[in-house]
């Protein structure tokens, strides 16, 4: 880093000893007063500053998926997504990496509702955490898989833009996760360089020609970042694309000098912008490509294929919890009803086919002879019907259903299934009955600190 930055070293030096910097999103589709006194983050219309480090799990709002606490220089990516891609369009998107759920949640932020979004985690045991993230997201034009970059070959040319927020040796995150000092070596360097290499090269045929490839680290190393540029240059398919940014955002533009042109990078150096370390670069690709001759491939089929759909005559029940259902390709995983966008029912049933673990589309619940049970995720949703009843909790009330204790509401005229609501935010489901209510909060998702 001396080298790199020479005079400017005792600067970052500083800055990385100094506090982290907390910042949130706000989830465009559930409007609500959230920490008013924020400041605005130049890069992410919809990212805030926050002053200090609130304590989140206090906060009912972040569990009925108001907002997401993501770190700031990640959401140059909503910068990335409205300068290389027609956001008005319907668009298929894959997040490659996307546990958590920060680049997943903030792709659906700007995609239409009829676009479709895959997130994809190779990690199973981090599965869970993206699937609460989206879940709270409240969005239905989403499928979770976990495969390999290389078992994507088969989708060649399916999808318009590739997030690629690649494993990497984790330097811009020394001041925010202590864990990534003592993980670092230069071995780590080098595995992550040669990794990154073999993810682009494996996922680069699943993307189609003249789509758009944006490639992420939260690291530092040139091994990961400028040398990852002069890598693709290499490679016929793809050109490199020039962010426009303000001067005055404090991001530092890399001009790689390539027999193919001028290849830029955008890094985020904590001395000079208000967050962690990260690098970013986009690409078009303007050819064809095909899958490398050594990838693996499926010793399997997966999936069955055609997924078995809602037969049309259950709608009318539907429409008691869905709002624009006839938008909507209704199915069934055995009992389990899931909702996608119409226009993706043959999307569904590609995916379903040919990759390994997914979960398609909303979880509404399950349907037995002709009724809906509702799930948890349907409660979140943007399809909830208007017309489901809602009860408005107090602070106090709210932390006690979040915990998945008893909630006691005076002279309530609901009976049957309601949406339980913090700031007209629903947080879940509970059932009122004529002597007592009953918590349907997810006992995994539920509050487990002691707040009150």
């Amino acid at each position: 880093m001396k080298v790199q930055l020479g005079e400017a070293f005792p600067q970052f030096v500083e800055a990385i000893n100094a506090a982290q910097v907390t910042s949130i999103r706000l989830n465009p589709r559930k409007t609500s007063v959230v920490f008013p006194e924020a400041t605005q983050i130049p890069w992410s219309k919809w990212g805030k500053y926050l002053k200090e480090r609130p304590q989140f799990a206090a906060d009912p709002l972040i569990f009925g998926g108001a907002y997401y606490v993501q770190e700031a220089s990640s959401m140059f990516l909503s910068t990335a997504l409205a300068q290389t891609l027609n956001l008005e369009e319907d668009l298929k998107v894959l997040d490659l990496c996307a546990a958590p759920g920060g680049k997943s949640t903030l792709i659906l932020s700007h995609l239409t509702d009829n676009s479709l979004l895959v997130a994809n985690e190779l990690m199973r045991n981090r599965l869970p955490s993206l699937l609460e993230n989206l879940t709270r997201w409240g969005a239905h034009n989403r499928i979770v898989t976990s495969g390999e970059a290389s078992q994507f070959q088969a989708m060649q040319g399916f999808f318009d833009a590739l997030v690629i927020d690649a494993p990497c040796s984790g330097e811009g995150m020394f001041r925010k996760d202590y864990k990534a000092v003592n993980m670092w070596s230069e071995g780590l360097v080098q595995s992550c360089s040669s990794t990154q290499r073999q993810i682009l090269d494996e996922i680069a045929p699943a993307l189609k020609t003249e789509g758009i490839l944006i490639y992420s680290t939260c690291t530092f190393a040139p091994q990961e970042n400028e040398q990852m540029l002069s890598w693709l240059s290499e490679k016929e398919a793809f050109q490199s694309i020039k962010i426009n940014i303000p001067a005055e955002w404090g991001i530092v533009e890399e001009a790689v000098e390539t027999p193919k042109g001028t290849f830029y990078g955008y890094r985020f150096y904590p001395h000079k912008i208000k967050g962690e370390g990260f690098f970013m670069a986009c690409f078009r690709k303007v050819e064809e490509t095909s899958p490398p001759k050594k990838h693996k491939k499926n010793k399997r089929g997966y999936g069955v294929g055609k997924l078995q759909v809602l037969p049309r005559k259950y709608h009318s029940e539907l429409s008691n919890w869905i709002k624009n259902v006839e938008d909507c390709v209704c199915f069934l995983d055995d009992e389990t009803l899931r909702i996608l966008p119409d226009t993706h029912k043959r999307n569904a049933d590609f995916i379903n086919a040919v990759l390994p673990y997914k979960q398609i589309g909303l979880e509404a619940g399950k349907f037995r002879k002709g009724k809906l049970t509702p799930a948890h995720p349907l409660a979140l949703s943007h399809l909830l019907a208007n017309s489901v009843p809602r009860q408005e909790l107090s602070y106090e009330d709210a932390i006690r259903y979040l915990r998945k204790d008893d909630v006691t509401i005076e002279n309530t005229q609901h009976t049957g299934w309601v949406i339980m609501t913090y700031q007209d935010i629903a947080l879940g489901w509970a059932k009122f009955l004529p002597n007592r209510i009953n918590n349907y909060y997810p006992t995994e998702m539920r509050l487990r600190k002691e707040i009150l």
